[in-house]
């Protein structure tokens, strides 16, 4: 199986780790676009309740996004970067889709260079939080 996701677990509840993320995102550049309660979407639209909260998050740096589309503008597809942050049993898990592994899926090698610029840019955020 292929590991899409740049991850790391945190001992701290979804909350906090939120907001840590958030604050780590904004220094390093990123924005978030929007966020989604996945369980409370679940839960509502099918009556199944996940065994722990999960919420998505578009996340995007409007330059790298820029310079993306001005290369090849099906990035669209692709973009915002999605991310995660996920309750577990052992604590709480933040990803991210590995924008190299992403942009790869455009075969635009012209591309390369941003998905690792954009890579090195969320392992930065992980790291800091």
């Amino acid at each position: 199986m292929t590991d899409f996701a740049l991850k790391r677990t945190f001992e701290a509840d979804v909350d906090a780790v939120l907001e840590r993320l958030k604050t780590a995102l904004s220094a390093e550049g990123l924005g978030v676009l929007y966020t989604l309660e996945f369980s409370d979407i679940i839960a509502d639209k099918t009556g199944h309740q996940l065994a722990g909260r999960v919420v998505g998050l578009g996340v995007c740096s409007p330059d790298l996004a820029r310079q993306a589309l001005e290369l090849d503008p099906n990035v669209a597809a692709l973009l915002p970067c999605g991310a995660f942050v996920s309750g577990t049993q052992t604590g709480t898990e933040v990803g991210f889709l590995d924008p190299v592994l992403a942009l790869g899926l455009t075969q635009n090698e012209a591309l390369g260079p941003l998905g690792a610029q954009a890579s090195s840019m969320l392992q930065r955020v992980l790291d800091a939080m």
